[in-house]
């Protein structure tokens, strides 16, 4: 409704409601009601489209905002807007009229918003700096301010990380790559790029999911051979428990009944936590050398379109990583 304040329908000629349903023209963005435009079953200029009569907002007088235009600190503006005094919704973050950014409101004060009066909807072809400067639909202002996804976590793309820009990194990792590509600047930068949880917590699912064959066959290899001795070590344990397992435990454990098998059996879990924290600390480092590799043998295999290739080069695979997770459940069930 903000963008159609001071609007009427064409077909009724009843002006918009703030809680009317409306329903604007994919192509010259005239808004309609939804009833209207079913009933006529296509916008009411159509027949303009495409010509120098078709539909577009009406542009209000230019409002100087220079500082030479300024009111005086005594007499503050009529409206929410500091610089022109326009009226803007709550959320407004910047003023559909002026384009200036308005200052942060107090959320915890109650609100105005149902007092506003009306107010001349933006225009066409107005933006933040002046006539032409339009962003958004039917080249009309944008009066929040929407945040672009940035998905190199603000690493400028053109910086070069171990030799290659940060843009084609971002491609190769794909999702979640505002979270690395910080890291690898800063690895390539001072050679600390911090521990990744994941990368310790779930080690060879995490190196499966970023398509890191060689690291997570490696990881996966250890990750069963000391599952089997583990399962080795407790069913000897067991075996000479016997079935009286819990209540000869304490005394199996203070006799040494068990002889080496407890310490062995620490070992085995010391090994597979020195495992996990040695991917925690290097595991940001090994995927950035992944990828900067996929990179640079992409380019040189295909210098012109390589970065075509980069999102299926990379990326992520949920599949691998349930394999993986399958064959750890699956051998500590068999081993």
């Amino acid at each position: 409704m903000f963008f159609y304040q001071g609007q009427s329908c064409p077909v009724c000629a009843h002006r918009f409601g703030l809680a009317d349903d409306i329903v604007a023209c994919p192509v010259c963005g005239a808004p309609h009601h939804r009833e209207c435009w079913q009933h006529g079953g296509r916008c009411h200029f159509d027949a303009l489209h495409g010509t120098p009569e078709q539909w577009k907002r009406d542009r209000p007088e230019q409002i100087d905002v220079s500082p030479d235009n300024a009111p005086p600190d005594n007499t503050p503006p009529a409206g929410d807007c500091p610089h022109c005094g326009y009226y803007n919704p709550t959320f407004a973050e910047i003023c559909a009229r002026c384009g200036k950014a308005l200052p942060e409101k107090d959320w915890a004060a109650p609100s105005a918003d149902d007092n506003q009066p009306e107010n001349p909807p933006p225009w066409s072809g107005w933006g933040p700096s002046g006539p032409g400067q339009s962003a958004g639909g039917y080249h009309e202002y944008r009066p929040f301010r929407m945040p672009d996804f940035d998905r190199c976590g603000g690493v400028p793309k053109d910086e070069t990380i171990d030799g290659e820009t940060a843009g084609d990194l971002a491609a190769v990792v794909g999702p979640n790559s505002h979270y690395y590509l910080p890291r690898f600047s800063r690895l390539d930068r001072e050679r600390r790029g911090g521990w990744n949880c994941a990368a310790m917590l779930l080690t060879p699912y995490w190196l499966f999911y970023r398509k890191q064959y060689l690291a997570g066959g490696i990881a996966l290899s250890l990750w069963l051979a000391l599952l089997g001795i583990r399962n080795l070590l407790l069913d000897q344990m067991i075996a000479v428990l016997g079935e009286n397992s819990f209540e000869q435990l304490a005394a199996a454990l203070t006799s040494g009944s068990f002889g080496n098998l407890p310490l062995l059996l620490g070992l085995v879990t010391l090994a597979q936590l020195l495992i996990m924290v040695a991917f925690g600390k290097s595991g940001n480092y090994l995927y950035m050398r992944l990828c900067t590799k996929r990179v640079r043998r992409l380019r040189e295999a295909d210098p012109a379109g390589y970065r075509a290739a980069l999102p299926t080069a990379g990326g992520i695979s949920f599949a691998l990583a349930m394999a993986a997770y399958m064959a750890v459940q699956f051998a500590a069930f068999w081993l």
